[in-house]
């Protein structure tokens, strides 16, 4: 009896020894465990920053985890913490501010197990709990993390995998919902978004159809063992009307991808979408993205997000100030609602920037059929025409603000009669040949110019400029060329005629670059 009794107790302690296991920390710094992209699963194009380390995964969807100074979680964005080396019982995120202030560890928010406390004069969150895997909001702001400490080796605990619902979603006219469980368990499910159970639900045995928008939820039983609640959402599409069908030639509106997202029809490609930039949040040189908001026009309601798009033809950024607010931009994407945010989603990249659609310095190559005086270019900004391709202005430099050796671009004021009564700005234009500027004397108030770029009106506010984008100097007083130094030389025939360098005949009173007796030399 004794020894039936030893026996048992052992048996007892080994089964107990068997349900747990030693706990152990697995950190990341922030410092020195740089995270990577991973492109997400189930056909989703956006990209996710992960951190992997001894079986602990920690995902973002909208993070940067290469920073060498901090692990950064968008604001909006979950955190979702799992581990295949055992549960885990305890996480704490070591951030740089204090509780619920910018970038504390307060931001975090809803866990969807275990507990999540910090305190208000501190820079630590911690969750608690008994999970294979949890998840976070950071709903108030970015949360930024230093290190964060994962302790897992939890008690494991017999557990029955929760159902798996499919289906097409959005659908047409209707879709065929299909759930899976583990062998010999028995599910049952419900359509009207309560939760089930083995009393309010109903078995399931066999697929459903469904011809309305629905959310089904399915729960699994076998033995004494219960799943957690599955949950999937079925859109049915309504009709919906579009100014734009998605093409380079005919691109999709901010208006047309909230019409499409209130329809549940979004597209499941990438598509073309264009609009005036609204407003910009961040330019990263780091990582060579930027996101900011497109519209209508520069003061529109309804705005469309692209989060972390590239530059013209698929490059990063290189510069915060490649794009401004009031730029015209076709962006190909692929369109998302990410927790209500409807958005271009990661992978984005600019297709053409105020009719540009190269990211070298050469513009689109000018047509001689569209040029325009000064006053004529200022009807077209009036009249909210604007061009897409780039034109030839021709007028008189009024004034100069700023000519910058550094940047190699110039910012001034040109007039057809080099007054400042009715200008034109010049912003950030290039010299001859599409050259940069080398000295601050290579332009003057009072210069005859011909400028090629593209006629914008820029909207700041209640504010509108006027104004010459993405340009460079054609001819300047008549000289089309960057000549540094032309010699002076004595006609050899002082009546032979006198021709410019467009081959024209001018008359001795021309000031500029000629051509007489087979000999160029400037006439001052």
């Amino acid at each position: 009896m004794r020894k039936i009794l030893r026996f048992t107790l052992i048996a007892a302690m080994a089964l107990i020894s068997g349900a747990s296991m030693a706990q152990t920390t697995v950190t990341f710094d922030a410092k020195t465990d740089m995270g990577k992209y991973t492109t997400a699963p189930s056909g989703n194009d956006e990209q996710y920053d992960t951190l992997s380390k001894e079986g602990v995964v920690v995902v973002c969807n909208k993070g940067a985890f290469a920073t060498g100074k901090q692990y950064r979680f968008g604001k909006g964005s979950f955190a979702r913490i799992s581990s295949t080396a055992g549960n885990i019982t305890k996480v704490v995120f070591t951030c740089g501010a204090n509780g619920t202030a910018k970038y504390g560890p307060g931001n975090f928010t809803d866990a969807t197990a275990g507990t999540y406390t910090y305190q208000e004069d501190g820079n630590e969150g911690t969750w608690e709990g008994n999970d294979a895997s949890f998840q976070l909001t950071a709903s108030g702001s970015q949360v930024r993390a230093t290190k964060i400490e994962v302790t897992i080796g939890g008690t494991v605990t017999p557990s029955l995998a929760a159902p798996t619902i499919s289906g097409e979603t959005p659908f047409a006219e209707t879709t065929t919902v299909t759930i899976a469980a583990e062998d010999g368990a028995t599910v049952y499910y419900t359509t009207n978004g309560q939760d089930p159970d083995d009393r309010e639900g109903t078995q399931y045995t066999a697929p459903f159809t469904l011809s309305e928008t629905a959310t089904v939820k399915a729960i699994a039983y076998k033995g004494d063992l219960q799943s957690s609640i599955a949950t999937m959402e079925f859109k049915k599409q309504g009709n919906v009307v579009t100014t734009g069908n998605g093409t380079v030639e005919n691109p999709y509106t901010a208006a047309d991808a909230i019409a499409m997202n209130a329809a549940n029809a979004l597209p499941t490609d990438t598509a073309f979408y264009t609009g005036v930039i609204t407003s910009i949040k961040e330019v990263s040189t780091q990582f060579g993205n930027a996101t900011y908001t497109i519209a209508a026009s520069a003061d529109a309601q309804e705005t469309l997000e692209v989060f972390r798009g590239y530059y013209l033809e698929n490059k990063k950024f290189t510069a915060e100030d490649q794009i401004k607010v009031g730029d015209k931009v076709v962006v190909k994407g692929h369109l998302i609602n990410y927790n209500g945010t409807l958005e271009l989603a990661k992978g984005n990249f600019i297709w053409s920037l105020n009719g540009k659609t190269t990211a070298g310095d050469e513009p689109v190559e000018p047509k001689d059929t569209a040029s325009y005086t000064v006053e004529q270019a200022v009807a077209v900004l009036t009249s909210d025409a604007e061009t897409t391709d780039v034109v030839y202005i021709t007028g008189k430099i009024s004034q100069i603000d700023e000519v910058s050796a550094k940047f190699g671009n110039a910012t001034y004021y040109i007039s057809d009669d080099g007054t400042t009564a009715s200008q034109l700005m010049v912003f950030r234009g290039k010299y001859l040949n599409n050259e940069k500027f080398t000295a601050e004397d290579q332009i003057k108030v009072g210069d005859e110019v011909k400028i090629a770029g593209v006629l914008t009106n820029y909207k700041k506010g209640d504010t509108v400029t006027k104004e010459v984008s993405y340009s460079y100097i054609v001819a300047i007083n008549g000289v089309t060329t960057g000549i540094n130094s032309v010699v002076a030389v004595p006609a050899l025939d002082a009546n032979a005629p006198v021709y410019n360098l467009a081959g024209q005949r001018v008359s001795k009173s021309y000031k500029g670059v000629v051509v007489q007796n087979g000999r160029k030399f400037i006439l001052k």
